[in-house]
């Protein structure tokens, strides 16, 4: 820049060295997930041959990870700036000293006590309200959770995210604590939704509901949605979400636990609903799940994944498993041979990033 402009200035400098490392770190951020999808993708195909199976999926359709930009981004470059231009540009100790006292005071942002939720609030379902107030629940909406945990790094993250959880975030979507990392991206969500509500599938189960984001693509497929779940706050926020979505009338709540739902209407098939497909996406135990090598369904759901997965074949042969893409492949199959079913196992990529994988059982799996 100094041979085409010897009066450039260190901000000009300044401003096209960002601009450049900048264009490189996206490319090398690319090509890293790139390459890393490939790499579970290959994972997961290698593990299913393990096991003696043939999977579906041929190397001829792996993407191409060895791709690279016919020019790099950033050439070899050489800095000569002597030291009375730099020193122009150099902050004084003095300043630094109060910049470095600044930065080492607390925060001042302290969340606001309207906000705290009441921790004497009754969880008997027999007392819970299920309407959501706006002035007694503000540490409910979502909007406003990133002054509520902004000392909780690990929602921040998925506060981040916000938008890839709900589109409509901001338009009066509600959430506790958990159901920030238990929701489902809204993009896997829809797309789990196409495949589910075909072949005359129009009742679907949502055995573990949550705060709604699957019960929600389902509904918005025009399927007939059980949404059940044990903990009333988060059935409200359900509730609350569908609304928000406009699809609160194709959704029938049931605040009731799963395994008890399940006995009752094999107990009673006459009364019970004909049910087309049911969807499982129970607690992981939290984002430590990615810790662990592999995901056990046994030990790492809440309750036991294998013992879900019964009580689900007592409803409908048709099941979608909502799991972490960690999930041990020789469980899936074993569930496949308890249902006498077809699998398939689908994994689903977010942000160039393989995210969860979803088992697909009976008239679910692909032909």
């Amino acid at each position: 820049m100094f041979e085409i402009n010897p009066t450039v200035t260190f901000e000009e400098i300044y401003t096209r060295h960002v601009e450049l490392i900048k264009k490189q770190s996206e490319a090398d951020y690319h090509a890293f997930h790139s390459k890393e999808v490939v790499r579970r993708c290959k994972d997961m195909v290698a593990r299913v041959k393990r096991l003696g199976y043939a999977p579906g999926f041929a190397d001829a359709q792996f993407p191409d990870s060895e791709q690279t930009s016919e020019q790099p981004v950033i050439a070899d470059l050489r800095y000569k700036i002597d030291d009375a231009y730099a020193k122009k540009f150099c902050w004084d100790d003095k300043d630094k000293a109060k910049v470095e006292e600044s930065e080492s005071l607390p925060s001042l942002s302290a969340t606001s006590s309207a906000c705290v939720p009441d921790q004497n609030q009754s969880q008997n379902p027999r007392e819970a309200r299920f309407h959501f107030d706006p002035n007694t629940e503000q540490h409910l909406i979502a909007s406003k959770a990133g002054k509520l945990y902004s000392d909780d790094p690990e929602i921040r993250k998925y506060y981040h995210q916000r938008y890839r959880l709900f589109s409509k975030l901001d338009e009066g979507i509600i959430m506790d604590r958990e159901g920030w990392f238990s929701v489902t991206p809204e993009a896997i969500a829809e797309h789990i939704a196409d495949r589910v509500v075909r072949h005359n599938i129009s009742v679907v189960v949502d055995a573990f509901t949550g705060v709604g984001g699957n019960a929600i693509q389902f509904a918005l497929k025009e399927a007939h949605v059980i949404a059940i779940d044990m903990d009333p706050v988060r059935l409200k926020c359900a509730r609350q979400n569908a609304i928000v979505y406009g699809v609160e009338d194709y959704i029938h709540f049931i605040c009731a636990d799963f395994f008890s739902v399940a006995a009752t209407w094999q107990a009673n098939p006459k009364t019970a609903p004909k049910v087309d497909a049911v969807f499982l996406s129970p607690p992981w135990g939290g984002p430590s799940y990615l810790k662990s090598k592999e995901f056990d369904l046994e030990t790492g759901c809440t309750p036991n994944g294998v013992h879900i997965f019964d009580a689900s074949l007592k409803i409908s042969p048709n099941i979608a498993y909502f799991l972490p893409r960690n999930t041990k492949v020789s469980q899936l199959i074993e569930l496949s041979m308890r249902a006498k079913s077809r699998l398939e196992i689908e994994q689903s990529s977010l942000n160039t990033k393989i995210k969860t994988i979803t088992a697909y059982y009976g008239k679910l799996a692909y032909r």
